[in-house]
């Protein structure tokens, strides 16, 4: 079975789903209306992994093991948003969301001018913007929600739900709805298209936000 120590909701949906396909057969007496209706993910397999578990079945179990340590870091780590720390946009508004181009460098010849496209070579100094925060946001939420799905544990919904409402709701630390400052080219005015990247990695998030939908908190 292909390892879970990295666990991500799209690998998760994957391997469950190879895993059991062949290997056991979901419950008949399953209700319709309990099988999630996802947005990128099968509701279905969620259900037969949770079968699984009740079953004993060792190869889930195991894997459950690796989810729940997963959840557990994430627990530890602080609430992610999008105005704490960083450069502000170019718009003068904390909450808009604000990346640098990754392939674009300093100009060795002009360092107070605009910068220079490096090809294939990443900028590490792109992981001082907002980038950073939005892959720890997306890290804690596809960690936490599959915990707390399979485990019932509330502390993983809580922790899933203080996060969501923290990046998208809380007025104080939320991202506005756009990424039009995404994979911004320093000393270039001009906004790329790119920057729909940077929404891309939140996919899996969606998924996650239907999932919480049934917890009470």
């Amino acid at each position: 079975m292909k390892t879970l120590s990295k666990l991500r909701f799209h690998y998760f949906f994957l391997t469950f789903s190879l895993m059991l396909g062949t290997s056991f057969v979901f419950a008949q007496d399953s209700e319709a209306s309990a099988v999630p209706s996802l947005l990128l993910g099968q509701g279905d397999e969620l259900q037969r992994v949770k079968a699984g578990l009740a079953a004993g079945q060792t190869d889930v179990v195991a894997a459950l093991k690796e989810i729940v340590e997963n959840a557990d870091v994430a627990l530890e780590k602080p609430v992610a948003n999008v105005v704490d720390e960083g450069a502000m946009p170019p718009s003068g508004d904390p909450h808009d969301y604000y990346s640098y181009s990754p392939y674009w460098w300093p100009d060795p010849e002009n360092p107070d001018g605009p910068y220079i496209w490096r090809d294939g070579e990443i900028n590490p100094d792109r992981k001082t913007s907002d980038v950073s925060r939005i892959e720890a946001m997306v890290d804690r939420v596809t960690s936490l929600v599959p915990a707390w799905y399979f485990t019932g544990d509330e502390r993983y919904a809580e922790s899933a739900v203080e996060q969501l409402r923290a990046w998208f709701l809380d007025p104080a630390t939320k991202m506005n709805p756009n990424v039009k400052f995404g994979q911004k080219r320093r000393g270039h005015d001009y906004n790329s298209p790119s920057g729909v990247l940077e929404a891309w990695r939140m996919r899996w998030v969606i998924d996650c936000a239907i999932l919480l939908e049934s917890y009470p908190g």
